[in-house]
């Protein structure tokens, strides 16, 4: 008998005896409550006190209404659990565009009650999940150790450590989530978890969770819905049996969801690492999709997770620097500017300004809602030439909006002096003054750098109530933080 097959009875007995059973877990008023909360805060400002752009699914529920009856809908989350044969609500079918031009990604949507029960699910499973999981697997996992930033670390210390010597291999999951056996995957859940019937009853719900497809309804057999809180649970544990083999193989293999990177200075021993990724994904049912799969030489420059990996450093990937573009592209629509006078240098540096103040405040809303990957990359990038190149495009992009035509003369109509002057804030100089003061780095939501622009918003609104309060005391620590970011304040 194997470390493993002794480890996960003796697992399943301490949680069934001294956590109780994992079901009973799961119903506890107080996690679906949780749930709920974490929901709630995700689409919820509450500086602002507004809600955040939210899709219903087929139940056209929404938060707002959600809040009005607060209890009786958590208590109809927790009688659904608690009731046997109960189905989900279908999920309706959105497609939402890829970096690639032309290309779509389906995203089901899924009704807010569903929603909830399945984050509850997702919030003890995961829990229980993590202590089967190995060091190799970086996705959907709680921790400073995991995450695409650790993932990034480990690459450039592998690289680090044998500089000019490893052949790399990357791979991507051919339509990861539509392929999964859902049969296979709850049979391995039955056999971790073999005293777990009722979380298994509703697991089975959750895989043949009904779809609207251009007007049609489905029952799927294959797959599992994509979108939920549970399916990037599943994601990890599926594949859990490929992450041992490659732990136990001593293979420099790093899986981030569907994203597989190997990486060794022996081809023959990288070759017995693809061997073993293909065996276990024809196994399990899987496929590698041709299009993303890479072997990369020795000292070549290759892109995971976001990020270029060139001569053991880390750059922000091509990829994430096109969603920057996008992004300006859509801040930056000329005609959005086109009714103010630009003739003089002062109708100029006065829509200067309100140019910058607005990217200042959707730059710090978008990062607020994370819908920009790169920003993750501040802590870890070896170099600012990517952030230059940033600064340089929406500066190109500023400029335009103001003179509504591209020439070479833009450049001395709209002086680079007018942008320190007037605020800009440039992720340049963000880079480097969180690099040298690290101290400063755990604001982690990114908008107290441009915190003056959130404070117009709550001005007046600091004897409204406890959270006005808690504002008005983080003031003092929001504006040194902001001092020391322009350099007014200076360390010794």
């Amino acid at each position: 008998m194997g470390i493993g097959s002794f480890f996960i009875p003796v697992f399943t007995t301490f949680i069934k005896e001294v956590l109780g059973k994992l079901f009973d877990q799961v119903v506890s008023p107080e996690n679906i409550r949780e749930a709920y909360g974490l929901i709630h805060d995700k689409h919820h400002d509450p500086y602002l006190n507004i809600y955040k752009q939210y899709s219903s699914g087929i139940d056209g529920a929404n938060l707002r209404d959600f809040d009005r009856d607060l209890e009786p809908q958590l208590k109809a989350c927790r009688d659904f659990l608690l009731r046997d044969g109960a189905l989900f609500y279908p999920q309706i079918l959105r497609k939402v565009p890829k970096d690639t031009a032309g290309k779509f990604r389906d995203i089901y949507l899924v009704a807010l009650r569903d929603k909830i029960i399945q984050k509850a699910m997702a919030l003890r499973l995961t829990d229980v999940f993590e202590k089967l999981y190995y060091p190799n697997l970086f996705s959907y996992r709680k921790g400073k150790c995991y995450g695409t930033i650790a993932a990034a670390r480990r690459v450039r210390k592998l690289l680090q450590a044998h500089p000019q010597k490893l052949h790399v291999f990357k791979t991507d999951i051919s339509d990861y989530y539509d392929t999964i056996d859902s049969r296979l995957m709850l049979r391995q859940f039955a056999e971790n978890f073999p005293d777990e019937p009722e979380l298994e009853r509703l697991l089975e719900g959750f895989v043949h969770q009904r779809k609207f497809v251009e007007g049609h309804l489905v029952s799927p057999i294959r797959g599992i819905p994509a979108g939920s809180s549970l399916s990037t649970v599943f994601a990890n544990f599926y594949l859990r049996d490929l992450d041992a083999r490659m732990f136990r193989g001593d293979f420099h293999y790093l899986r981030y969801g569907d994203d597989i990177l190997l990486l060794d200075a022996s081809l023959e021993r990288l070759e017995a690492g693809k061997r073993v990724i293909g065996e276990s994904l024809a196994r399990h049912g899987l496929s590698s999709s041709p299009k993303k799969t890479l072997l990369t030489p020795p000292g070549r420059p290759f892109e995971y997770l976001g990020y270029r990996f060139a001569e053991d450093k880390i750059h922000i990937g091509d990829v994430a620097f096109q969603r920057f573009k996008q992004w300006a592209y859509e801040q930056l629509r000329p005609e959005t500017y086109r009714e103010y006078p630009n003739k003089t240098p002062e109708d100029r540096r006065a829509l200067l300004r309100k140019i910058i103040l607005d990217i200042n405040t959707g730059l710090a809303a978008t990062l607020g809602l994370r819908q920009l990957p790169w920003v993750r990359a501040f802590p870890v990038v070896d170099d600012d030439e990517s952030f230059r190149r940033m600064d340089r495009f929406i500066k190109d992009r500023i400029r335009l909006a103001i003179l509504r035509r591209p020439s070479a003369k833009n450049l001395r109509l709209v002086p680079e002096a007018w942008f320190r002057e007037l605020g800009y804030k440039s992720l340049t100089g963000a880079y480097h003054r969180i690099l040298r003061r690290r101290s400063l780095a755990p604001y982690r939501s990114w908008r107290r750098y441009f915190g003056a622009n959130f404070e117009m918003f709550l001005e007046g609104r600091e004897e409204k109530g406890a959270l006005g309060r808690k504002w008005a005391g983080f003031k003092n620590k929001i504006r040194a933080i902001r001092q020391a970011l322009n350099g007014e304040i200076k360390f010794d």
